[in-house]
């Protein structure tokens, strides 16, 4: 029963989810059954699930893909523990059905992906064995523009665009630079700020890799009583977890290179995924759709001041990339940025 398989976990799941503990290295292959992919959203993560569609036939992968695209708060050490056996359920059940469609398999268990737009989850923390965490990252403007007309112009489902339209009234159709030029406590558009001393937080990538820590509550929104050296704290902890936690965090704009990387890490998972990349056909979103207007430099410097956690997590991620690259690939340099903005990536 999906009871008992959840009841499970720790004993049948243990050698699923870990780290090969022989790796003394961060360049060694990875042996595990389990990747977990708590997905930024508008970072790249359409193009990386349409990645891992193809490997899915392509490498035998059990890809287990989340319906749930609100789930982004922060939660206490219950809820978290909830949200947790949750994830485990709908694992255990893809893996159950995968083994109702093969039951020649026997007891083989293949490898699992599983993906969500969710914050860091610390499965140790609740006892349990914490699966191999990915992640891709974008440049933090280009991700907030890309978000921006991504909510009122898709492409997504008419209906949630009409309520988000709803939701900025009369500015629904203002570009982003005419949002950010109204005054913070009117802009209905987005980037709305509240009048207490810490402001709201914009930082959604820097709460995505915190996670659920006390030290992350005030990332990505937070109480009134939050201040800057809270969210401070909060960016050392998303630091230490990006580094620590995740086996491999990618980078949009060098998304060649961060998914060969993968292929070395992740074999299993990932081989062949940079060749599958370059086939892709190009992005949806019409690169010539006029409403899509880009950020003065004035709208930068706004955008840049709001997303100060994000902008130095972002740095972070590409200068531990670049040392993995050196390290693993044994490439001197990143290649020249791929030429990424608002229109061309979802």
């Amino acid at each position: 029963s999906m009871l008992r398989l959840l009841l499970l976990w720790p004993a049948t799941m243990a050698a699923v989810a870990a780290v090969a503990t022989t790796a003394q290295h961060f360049c060694a292959t990875r042996e595990t059954s389990l990747v977990f992919y708590n997905r930024i959203p508008k970072a790249g993560s359409s193009t990386m699930l349409q990645i891992i569609a193809a490997l899915e036939r392509k490498n035998g992968l059990v890809w287990i893909h989340s319906r749930e695209f609100t789930d982004r708060s922060w939660l206490t050490p219950a809820e978290e523990k909830d949200r947790m056996l949750h994830i485990i359920f709908s694992v255990s059940r893809g893996l159950l059905m995968w083994q109702r469609r093969h039951p020649e398999a026997g007891l083989q268990e293949p490898p699992l992906f599983y993906d969500q737009h969710i914050r860091f989850i610390n499965f140790t923390q609740h006892d349990r064995t914490q699966p191999v965490y990915i992640n891709v990252m974008r440049h933090p403007v280009a991700r907030v523009v890309s978000s921006y007309y991504y909510v009122v112009l898709g492409p997504r489902d008419k209906r949630k665009i009409a309520v988000s339209r709803a939701l900025r009234g009369s500015q629904a159709d203002l570009d982003i630079n005419q949002c950010l030029a109204l005054p913070a406590e009117e802009r209905l558009c987005g980037f709305r700020q509240h009048s207490s001393a810490g402001g709201s937080d914009h930082n959604l990538m820097t709460a995505f890799f915190c996670g659920h820590h006390p030290d992350c509550r005030c990332l990505n929104g937070g109480p009134a009583d939050c201040s800057r050296a809270d969210r401070v704290q909060g960016l050392a902890r998303a630091k230490r977890n990006l580094r620590t936690e995740y086996v491999a965090v990618g980078v949009l704009e060098y998304l060649d290179v961060s998914l060969r990387l993968l292929e070395q890490l992740l074999p299993a998972y990932f081989r062949g995924a940079s060749a599958l990349h370059r086939q892709l056909p190009p992005a949806r979103v019409s690169r010539h759709d006029p409403r899509y207007v880009q950020p003065t430099a004035v709208t930068r410097q706004t955008l840049e001041a709001l997303l100060w956690a994000d902008l130095e997590l972002y740095d972070f991620a590409v200068e531990l990339l670049r040392e993995r690259v050196r390290e693993c690939l044994n490439e001197e340099e990143l290649p020249p940025q791929s030429s990424v903005n608002v229109t061309q990536q979802q």
